[in-house]
């Protein structure tokens, strides 16, 4: 997936004229590639490797690309663009392996619920988002869901 995101971005890239960031991003694209080969997927799946501590960096890469929405102004930013997609295409890594090892409802609840209550509270302190006392009630119910999924998850 980061393969083929990182090649379609180079070309896009290229037709751009902006040859220098292209061969740029082929480099990074093969980098990480090579990181995810032979560093992160023997890691990931180590049966000792905590299963939270992936569903979380799923987490964490859902809220970065999400962040990132603006910053790409319409996906014509080239930079933020291409990390925005790398970050989606790690989370959903990161989602495939969880949903293997919990109940999809505990990942997905887990995933769609802290993402969209990281996203609320990072987005009033970067965007400057307005969150009033119904937002985060909301929030805060969100974030009660999301635990007792977890509690009793079967």
């Amino acid at each position: 997936t980061i393969g083929f995101i990182g090649i379609l971005i180079s070309i896009s890239l290229y037709k751009m004229n902006r040859a220098r960031q292209g061969q740029l991003f082929i480099f990074l694209t093969l980098a990480m590639m090579a990181f995810w080969m032979y560093v992160a997927t023997p890691i990931f799946y180590n049966k000792t490797m905590n299963t939270y501590l992936m569903l979380f960096a799923a987490i964490a890469f859902e809220v970065i690309g999400t962040m990132l929405l603006p910053v790409s102004q319409n996906f014509t930013k080239a930079i933020p663009t291409s990390i925005l997609l790398m970050s989606y295409g790690i989370s959903f890594y990161f989602l495939a392996v969880v949903s293997q090892k919990l109940p999809l409802s505990v990942v997905y609840a887990s995933w769609s619920g802290i993402g969209i209550f990281s996203i609320a509270i990072l987005s009033y302190i970067f965007y400057k988002q307005s969150l009033n006392w119904q937002t985060l009630s909301g929030l805060f119910l969100i974030v009660i869901g999301v635990t007792l999924v977890n509690l009793y998850k079967s």
